[in-house]
């Protein structure tokens, strides 16, 4: 959550609108997925591996997705460009107090931010665009869908974990910070 402090307003309401959206359907996919851990009478501990699994498979399926698309590669570059030209034409000015380092090197400072802004500066490797496009889409998915799972896991975990409490209430009679050193050496002598 450390992160969070440094999103502005609108970063912040994505995550939060993202986390809800994914809680909601972790839990949803979690309960679809009950019946069939109890018939199947699998062990809690095979949560770990399912996990580790199903991002396997994921990865798998993601690897074999060709994520490289001539026409919107072309389209994503021409946007790339306007949003350089909207930046050159942005003008920022300090304000306030300004001390005598910041007078100083005010120009140069403006000057570098509009040399790495010209086009052929910032988009001069069209291989770094190619890749940094196709990759983006692809950590896209992957960190979407690894998101869910994570979500899933964690729905899991917190349902088996309710679920032992509540079981060995039953089985013990008493809640579990009630149960004894002696009460475990005697139910396993």
């Amino acid at each position: 959550m450390e992160d969070d402090k440094k999103l502005n307003e609108r970063q912040k309401k994505f995550v939060e609108r993202t986390r809800k959206k994914r809680d909601d359907k972790a839990i949803e996919i979690t309960n679809n997925l009950l019946g069939t851990l109890i018939k199947q009478k699998l062990p809690f501990s095979d949560i770990h591996y399912m996990i580790s699994r199903v991002k396997g498979i994921l990865e798998a399926k993601i690897g074999r997705v060709d994520f490289k698309n001539e026409m919107i590669d072309r389209y994503r570059r021409d946007f790339l460009k306007s949003r350089l030209e909207e930046c050159k034409k942005n003008k920022v000015k300090l304000t306030g107090k300004r001390d005598e380092r910041e007078k100083r090197c005010e120009k140069i400072c403006q000057e570098i931010a509009e040399n790495v802004l010209a086009e052929d500066v910032a988009m001069c490797d069209q291989k770094y665009f190619d890749d940094a496009i196709e990759n983006e889409d692809e950590y896209l998915l992957i960190s979407t869908v690894y998101g869910y799972v994570d979500a899933v896991y964690d729905k899991l975990c917190m349902i088996a974990g309710e679920n032992k409490r509540r079981a060995d209430k039953k089985l013990w009679k008493k809640p579990a910070e009630e149960i004894t050193w002696d009460d475990l050496n005697n139910i396993l002598s």
